[in-house]
């Protein structure tokens, strides 16, 4: 039976990605700069898109979790 710990793993992975990408954009130049320096904005806001979604379905995978483990105890009791 998977444990929770995938759920977490998983929203820490997609929280990380977040901040990866708010860091890069961050950094982004405020002026005209060298196109080596500029961001793929196109690229950093689909990156915060797939971060949103793993966060979301690993939360949404816990709160099944706990919904598994209520009608568990719920059987036992």
């Amino acid at each position: 039976m998977a444990d929770l710990s995938i759920a977490l793993a998983g929203i820490s992975n997609g929280l990380q990605l977040a901040e990866a990408t708010a860091t890069r954009i961050a950094k982004m130049p405020t002026v005209a700069a060298a196109p080596a320096d500029s961001v793929d904005l196109s690229a950093e806001a689909l990156a915060m898109m797939q971060a949103k979604i793993m966060v979301e379905a690993n939360v949404q995978v816990a709160q099944n979790f706990d919904s598994l483990n209520q009608a568990i105890l719920n059987i036992l009791a």
